[in-house]
């Protein structure tokens, strides 16, 4: 959980390199968690641990950061960034902060928009915008679904506790073309959708194909493939998690030999569909291309075939042998990907 980069992988050359921020923010454990691309091209990182909002811009490789603390001190502040519709908001979900966390990327200034919880713990894990414009939270240990309008600063929640009650449940959130929001499974024994239309909450059950849950979260990060299907990031499992929301099919796709405990966290699509896994104690940066459908019937527990579904670019040579490498990849208009720095507690 130490890198003191942010690192950059070009889909086009298949080339990874870093770009060192030791400088601006010092110690970077557990600094930042999550990040989102605004309308000016730069890549805003939410603060974890950290006082500082980041700022990197991806054409001239400069990183900037932004002072908070004497705004919102929380210790575990925010996991997960989401744009507003109009790409001058970044807006953070609250983690232990008692605040929704609003960076305006033109003026370069921080507002927290108090909210009350009565849930211990980290609240939300992820973030994504709806097809509407509103910012949804996905729940970790809030019983509620959070939503966040950044036209008027109005947090809302919508209760999902007679459907799931229990902690731990999300880590991470992808909004699809229909406009349906998918929550990726941490400990929670199904994947959670969300209709913002609709405002209503459904699960699927998840227990029979998913892998046993161990010490930490099955998958961390959400992504919406080129192909309609969401992909969970494996963290502490061994297969990359794949879901249908028109047919409410999950399956799963094993890693293969490459398999490290606490794998990926995060995920994000490029522009070209495939989805980018973030290298946490993975020596290889992840690159999945969904090739068809999910089967019908639950998957063998062998690698998948064809054996390019998973392909990985090594790291290691900018990285070492750290883990807790990256966490939460950006896509940015050019269409590079940045896997943020390091920053969630285990």
């Amino acid at each position: 959980t130490y890198e003191e980069s942010v690192g950059l992988y070009d889909p086009t050359t298949g080339s990874f390199s870093t770009v060192d921020v030791s400088a601006v923010i010092g110690n970077p454990a557990y600094y930042y968690q999550g990040a989102a691309l605004t309308n000016s091209g730069l890549v805003v990182f939410a603060p974890y641990k950290g006082s500082t909002v980041g700022v990197f811009e991806p054409a001239s490789r400069s990183f900037s950061a932004v002072d908070i603390s004497a705004i919102e001190s929380a210790n575990n502040k925010y996991v997960g960034a989401a744009a507003s519709a109009d790409g001058t908001l970044v807006v953070f979900a609250p983690a232990k902060a008692p605040s929704v966390g609003v960076f305006n990327a033109t003026s370069r200034t921080f507002t927290a928009v108090g909210i009350s919880s009565s849930a211990g713990g980290r609240l939300f894990c992820g973030a994504t915008r709806a097809l509407d414009g509103l910012i949804v939270f996905a729940p970790m240990r809030e019983n509620v679904v959070g939503l966040f309008d950044p036209l008027t600063l109005n947090y809302s929640t919508v209760d999902v506790s007679a459907t799931i009650a229990t902690a731990d449940k999300y880590w991470g959130a992808a909004t699809t073309p229909s406009g349906l929001v998918v929550f990726a499974p941490w400990k929670a024994p199904n994947v959670g959708i969300f209709d913002p239309e609709s405002g209503s909450f459904e699960v699927v059950d998840i227990e029979a194909i998913a892998p046993p849950l161990r010490q930490h979260g099955r998958f961390r990060g959400a992504a919406a493939s080129g192909q309609g299907l969401v992909v969970f990031a494996p963290h502490d499992c061994d297969v990359i998690g794949l879901f249908d929301p028109e047919t409410r099919v999950f399956s799963t796709v094993h890693v293969g030999t490459d398999y490290v405990e606490l794998m990926y966290a995060g995920a994000a699509t490029l522009l070209d569909g495939r989805v980018v896994l973030a290298p946490w104690n993975a020596m290889a940066l992840g690159v999945f291309t969904v090739v068809g459908p999910p089967p019908a019937l639950p998957p063998p527990a062998l690698p998948p075939s064809p054996p390019n579904w998973l392909s990985t670019v090594d790291v290691s040579n900018a990285t070492g042998t750290d883990t807790g490498k990256y966490c939460d990849p950006v896509v940015t208009n050019d269409g590079l990907c940045e896997a943020m720095i390091p920053t969630p507690a285990p």
